[in-house]
């Protein structure tokens, strides 16, 4: 179940990775609500609730004979293989007040909206226009619905990809879909990939393309031309016995008739002109549409304001509960500000942080602890705001990490690749717990003092761009940092890291700790020695190079 769990929260950290599949899921969001099982979002602290009898629970609840359906297919003995099958699941009791769960009912939102991603490190905007269906496969005006949509957007014949790609040239790529399901209506959307400049244009676009649909009756040659596409495609429902089966199988579980597709073909055979142009009417809505694009909006060449009112959406991955978040001590902002400059002038002044601009160092560094301890030597540099040049030296060989602004890279002795997201933001959110990098970026958070424990006084660090923020433990003596600690967002999921420092010296103007133990949930993960710590250091740019 652990493994499963560490599996799952990988995941998460990775979901901001794909545009396409960021955009996707916002405009599900946008059509269902955030609350919804047709559009929730799984989170760090969702998965961390489920325990294995949560899932012996949901088993016992939902797996019963009632609820199942087998089928067997190849060259065989009928009844000797019925034979088999019963002596297999004998014992397998059915349920006798056993009822089948039914999906919760939608309530979508048909309110029109312009909602806006900004992603840096994408050179094209994502763009998805859609509102909520309003048929199920069952409906008769599925059929006629299907041929709507292949002259939509279904093919390199559609109308949004004559308009939009070839006719305006503003797109890679366009297409739409109106989704049905068996037991539920799908989603309208229409999307687009489009050059950072056009982006605004593209939009404005398919608006026109998709409103026009509902005003503009398929020519005969349209007509045709989407019917034969959609029929010429319908031999690959028949391409392997599995697939066949498969089908049965669901149309059986729904309580459709075994005939289903061949009736969607006749279906299709048998739209008209006016069948389609009376479809769209009915079930394309371009005045009740979300509008969301993901992209880079520095790149635009025309605003989308110009389009409408733009709302931002925050995509950022929550480490914790709101609810969590809300029980967080708020502290005391004026003796917080007064601790921390204390602390500060304890360790060389604000002043002698302000000039921090840079900082390497060199480190005896242990990993891990007990019997699974690694030492390795590890260096890294810091060259304020955001570029970081991070080396191991392990035994297995020498691992580099290049973060510089929104983009990063990897080397490793198996070869080099971009970065993941999840692992630049850690190298960024780890930067804090370098005490010169920290204070040297004081002006940018807020301090609050909470209640002293076990002798130390306590601050609370609020740092842009992180979701939750750092406590520090602060030594009442000295007025030195005895520890860091925060929430950082990892590779596999969320962790709480705390930072023990020790053995201070004097490096110019300022006060260092040259010795730090550091914990990870809970459990030591390594120590650090540093032999080397240069301040403002002469710098070569190619440093954080991130070319092959």
């Amino acid at each position: 179940v652990e493994l499963a769990k560490t599996r799952a929260k990988s995941g998460i950290s990775r979901r901001n990775d794909n545009p396409q599949g960021i955009a996707t899921r916002e405009l599900f969001k946008l059509v269902f609500g955030n609350e919804s099982p047709y559009a929730r979002t799984t989170e760090y602290w969702t998965i961390d609730a489920i325990s294995r009898d949560d899932l012996v629970d949901f088993h016992a609840h939902y797996f019963h004979p009632n609820n199942t359906s087998l089928a067997v297919c190849g060259d065989f003995d009928v009844t000797e293989m019925a034979e088999k099958i019963r002596a297999a699941f004998s014992g397998w009791d059915r349920e006798a007040e056993f009822q089948r769960p039914q999906p919760p009912p939608i309530d979508a939102d048909r309110s029109s909206t312009l909602r806006f991603v900004q992603k840096d490190d994408v050179t094209q905007s994502t763009v998805l226009i859609g509102h909520p269906g309003e048929i199920r496969l069952d409906d008769p005006d599925y059929f006629p619905v299907i041929v709507m949509n292949e002259i939509l957007g279904g093919g390199f014949s559609s109308r949004l990809f004559q308009t939009v790609r070839t006719d305006l040239g503003l797109a890679y790529a366009v297409w739409g879909n109106y989704s049905a399901d068996y037991e539920t209506p799908g989603v309208f959307y229409a999307g687009t990939f489009t050059k950072s400049e056009s982006t605004t244009d593209a939009v404005r676009a398919m608006q026109d393309v998709i409103a026009s649909m509902r005003t503009t009756a398929p020519t005969a040659e349209e007509l045709d031309q989407a019917k034969e596409s959609f029929l010429n495609s319908f031999v690959f429902n028949f391409d392997t016995k599995q697939e066949i089966l498969n089908r049965q199988m669901t149309y059986a579980y729904y309580g459709y008739p075994a005939d289903f597709v061949q009736q969607i073909k006749a279906g299709v055979e048998a739209v008209t002109a006016a069948d389609v142009q009376r479809v769209a009417q009915r079930y394309l809505h371009p005045d009740e549409a979300h509008i969301l694009v993901l992209g880079n909006a520095a790149d635009f060449g025309e605003p989308l304001s110009a389009l409408a009112t733009v709302e931002e959406i925050d995509i950022s991955i929550p480490l914790t509960s709101p609810d969590i978040q809300l029980t967080t001590p708020a502290g005391d902002t004026h003796e917080g500000i007064s601790l921390l400059g204390e602390v500060m002038e304890a360790l060389g002044g604000a002043e002698a942080f302000a000039v921090v601009e840079a900082i390497r160092y060199e480190a005896g560094n242990v990993s891990g602890s007990g019997v699974q301890r690694v030492s390795f030597e590890a260096e890294a540099t810091f060259a304020f705001p955001d570029r970081v040049r991070a080396v191991q030296r392990m035994p297995i060989g020498e691992i580099t990490i290049i973060v510089n602004g929104s983009e990063g890279r990897i080397v490793t002795p198996m070869g080099e690749q971009a970065a993941p997201p999840a692992l630049i933001q850690q190298v960024q959110a780890q930067s804090y717990f370098e005490l010169p990098y920290l204070f040297a970026r004081a002006a940018e958070f807020t301090a609050a003092a909470l209640p002293d424990e076990g002798g130390l006084r306590v601050l609370s660090l609020s740092v842009p761009g992180q979701s939750s923020p750092f406590i520090m433990h602060v030594d009442s003596e000295t007025g030195r940092p005895a520890r860091l600690a925060g929430t950082l967002s990892g590779m596999e999921g969320p962790m709480y890291v705390v930072v023990e420092f020790s053995d201070y010296r004097s490096l110019g103007d300022l006060i260092l700790p040259f010795s730090s133990r550091q914990f990870t949930d809970g459990e030591e993960s390594g120590r650090t020695t540093y032999t080397v710590i240069e301040i403002n250091p002469a710098i070569d740019d190619s440093l954080f190079d991130l070319r092959e």
